[in-house]
């Protein structure tokens, strides 16, 4: 993309023609009567209005925003032969302090743009795309946006999140993104993990020295609101990860009334398959034990093909 500053090595006569018949002032230059003596003198502000503009729907991250001044956009105001500037937050600011809201998340930084619904006329940021297959889903998002806010007032308000199923790339993983990103701007403490990502991490700690930091397992117990992506892909076929990690985790939450949401390619019964590692009754039992604690924390809803 150019580089609108060095336009201003250009005569000034050239620039202010630049400015005065640029789409963004051209209309308003004319009715506000701004004269060119008033351009000049404001010249390079207008420029870092334009740059920003420029920049405008390009996603980044804090660290690298191009704007003028990182963190915030210039913006333009005119008045009868007046030009007033303002300065708001760029969209990467926000990010930047939400995504403090994250105890952790194994998603990238681009995730965070995910939204449940278009907040505002930007185009910066994806939104879900409303389509008949996902209306069940989003009319129990809406209802559950709706009451989380008094949960933080009263939290014996029983609040159950979902077990989101369907085959792949039908959404799932974009949906709980698009809510954990609204819930971490509502100041909710999120932890957001795909199970073989988890599994894997709790596998590596087992010979790290033991510090002062909080467990994985501890922060995902502790969490507002807890975010299981993927469950039933974790190639793990052990009774340590069902019952002493899934099971554990999802007990404590249950009797915590900590809302908690589950994604998966396989629906109850296919759960229930997966994680019967020894065709046992015990082994029956453990399962069955996990299940309920799944559909204690989760209403079910299968999530299709989009059409």
């Amino acid at each position: 993309m150019e580089n609108i500053f060095k336009k201003l090595k250009k005569p000034v006569n050239e620039n202010i023609y630049f400015i005065k018949n640029h789409k963004l002032f051209k209309n308003e230059i004319l009715e506000n009567k701004i004269n060119d003596l008033d351009i000049e003198a404001n010249i390079l502000n207008i420029f870092r209005v334009i740059n920003d503009y420029n920049f405008e729907y390009l996603k980044h991250d804090f660290s690298k925003c191009p704007n003028s001044t990182p963190g915030t956009k210039s913006t333009i105001l005119f008045e009868l032969k007046k030009i007033i500037f303002i300065e708001k937050k760029c969209h990467c600011y926000a990010h930047k302090f939400f995504s403090k809201n994250y105890l952790y998340r194994d998603f990238p930084n681009n995730s965070l743009h995910f939204n449940l619904y278009k907040e505002s006329k930007n185009k910066k940021d994806k939104c879900l795309i409303i389509k008949p297959e996902r209306n069940e889903i989003l009319r129990y998002l809406k209802t559950f946006c709706t009451n989380i806010s008094n949960y933080k007032q009263n939290p014996h308000i029983i609040m159950k999140g979902l077990f989101v199923c369907g085959p792949p790339s039908v959404g799932k993983t974009y949906i709980m993104t698009a809510l954990a990103n609204w819930l971490a701007k509502k100041n909710f403490k999120i932890a957001f993990a795909n199970t073989t990502s988890f599994a894997n991490e709790l596998k590596s700690n087992f010979n790290t020295t033991i510090t002062n930091k909080p467990s994985t397992l501890n922060i995902f117990k502790e969490a507002e609101v807890l975010f299981l992506d993927d469950l039933g892909n974790e190639n793990n076929n052990s009774s340590w990860w069902r019952d002493d990690i899934l099971f554990n985790l999802l007990d404590y939450r249950s009797k915590a009334n900590l809302p908690t949401f589950i994604s998966s390619n396989f629906n109850i019964n296919q759960i229930k398959k997966i994680y019967a590692i020894h065709k046992e009754f015990t082994d029956n039992v453990q399962v069955d034990r996990l299940i309920k604690r799944i559909l204690t924390l989760c209403e079910v809803k299968i999530l299709k093909q989009i059409s």
